[in-house]
């Protein structure tokens, strides 16, 4: 994973939810990055882009322990009525992964921060640092 924080951007549509920590959407509005001028061109290759939330796990959607799958299934669902719900879906401390996937701080209606309320709801565990 890269260090380099590329700012905050805000979620112009949600296309679909993977699993408990990772989703699909197009950025819109103002996409920033701390120190520069603003990156219009970026709003069009920022379409289409997988976002995990960083600093959790949630279980694995196609795993073969039905237990896990049954949880993943939970958690699936509740990060999707967590953004379906949300007014406004604003991304920080963004950072690339190995899998080219944007990491991010998920906030919704800029009060509820998605990753840590993943976890208090037993539907996802915080990684080891």
């Amino acid at each position: 994973m890269t260090n380099i924080n590329y700012g905050y951007a805000m979620v112009s549509r949600v296309i679909r939810v993977i699993d408990g920590d990772s989703f699909i959407c197009d950025l819109g509005g103002n996409v920033r990055n701390p120190g520069t001028a603003d990156n219009y061109f970026l709003r069009a290759l920022l379409s289409g882009i997988t976002i995990r939330l960083s600093r959790i796990n949630a279980p694995e959607i196609n795993s073969v322990n039905k237990d896990e799958a049954f949880k993943a299934l939970l958690a699936q669902t509740e990060l999707s009525n967590l953004l379906k719900a949300a007014q406004t879906i604003r991304l920080t401390a963004i950072r690339r992964d190995k899998y080219f996937r944007l990491n991010a701080e998920v906030w919704v209606n800029n009060d509820i921060n998605v990753n840590d309320w993943m976890v208090i709801n037993s539907t996802a565990s915080y990684l080891r640092p």
